[in-house]
């Protein structure tokens, strides 16, 4: 009997560690460790950071306006972490905004598979997808855009046949934007415009519903949320990058009531 009394305690601390290596190796939420990543390829090219400083501050050429997901529009209780927040991971800068489940209703409301939408007319200048998902630099599945000013608007939306058709096409006077590397990679991209030094990254998506070189209009789905990447949980990490480096998207969302100080003290 006293050798069963040795055994059980050995095998009841052999399964403790099994568990605990196992939630290390798999991301365990409890570890703070990554979730959803099968993994640990990175493609694409992460955004730059930028300054704190940016805080609250509003670019008039900042073509990205307006909230970035199909879900609880203006409800900053969404909101998990706020750009520049010291409620963050130790050693990193969240040069973000994270759209999240939102907690305050009683009944949570889940953000997983909810549509994605692009916040400026712009270019598909990266859509990494893998599947399983990769660690791809923390983001896991992300979307890029980069922004563009049309230069011929005079050859756009017109009626090309005379028969109340309207078409679209680029053509004319800014037949030199035509097929540019955007990516210095070698791959061309056909599209009509001038870019604007303006990028947004959607990063940790389920899944993505354009290709490189697309060009998306406001509101378009680019693909929806999941946990990929460096995640502990399904949330949409927004990120706004100008010709000078990350700003806070959170002015451009044209929502009332955002409060940057209240945010954090909620430990957002």
């Amino acid at each position: 009997m006293k050798r069963v009394s040795y055994i059980l305690p050995l095998v009841l601390l052999l399964c403790v560690c099994g568990l605990l290596i196992a939630s290390l190796q798999f991301g365990g939420v409890a570890m703070g460790g990554f979730q959803n990543v099968s993994g640990y390829g990175s493609q694409g090219i992460p955004p730059a950071g930028g300054s704190c400083a940016n805080v609250g501050q509003v670019y008039a050429d900042n073509p990205f306006q307006g909230w970035p997901a199909d879900f609880r529009p203006c409800n900053w209780a969404v909101i998990s972490a706020y750009y520049c927040t010291p409620h963050y991971f130790v050693g990193y800068t969240h040069y973000g905004i994270d759209l999240s489940n939102d907690w305050t209703s009683g009944n949570e409301a889940a953000i997983h598979g909810v549509p994605v939408l692009a916040t400026a007319n712009a270019v598909v200048a990266q859509a990494v997808f893998t599947m399983p998902a990769q660690w791809n630099y923390g983001m896991g599945n992300f979307v890029q855009l980069t922004a563009f000013e049309s230069s011929c608007e005079v050859d756009l939306n017109l009626d090309l046949n005379n028969n109340g058709t309207v078409g679209d096409y680029c053509g004319g006077v800014c037949e030199d934007q035509i097929n540019r590397d955007l990516n210095n990679d070698g791959a061309i991209t056909n599209y009509c415009g001038e870019e604007t030094g303006w990028k947004a990254t959607y990063m940790h998506l389920l899944d993505i519903t354009v290709q490189l070189g697309q060009i998306v209009r406001v509101g378009d789905v680019i693909g929806h949320i999941n946990n990929s990447g460096n995640s502990t949980g399904d949330h949409l990490h927004y990120q706004i990058n100008g010709p000078e480096g990350a700003i806070d998207p959170a002015p451009t969302f044209g929502c009332p009531g955002y409060d940057w100080q209240a945010g954090v003290n909620e430990g957002r």
